[in-house]
């Protein structure tokens, strides 16, 4: 994540290729999710300054790279 923006916290974790989101989000309802050392809820947003740790191991999300090849 390179931008500003914000993304939804179940689709960072799964963009860090842990699970899919809905693993995520019994992840999160099981509160074993913090944003910044805080308890994270379902539907949380996150900026790519935050720190986010799924049952302790710091998550970041996978860059995804683009190819375009050329004659």
């Amino acid at each position: 994540m390179t931008s500003n923006h914000s993304t939804r916290l179940n689709k960072y974790i799964s963009e860090s290729g842990m699970c899919s989101r809905r693993e995520a989000d019994r992840y999160i309802e099981q509160g074993n999710v913090f944003i910044n050392g805080k308890r994270a809820s379902v539907g949380d947003q996150v900026l790519p300054k935050d720190t986010v740790r799924v049952n302790g191991q710091v998550i970041e999300p996978v860059q995804k790279k683009i190819w375009c090849l050329l004659p």
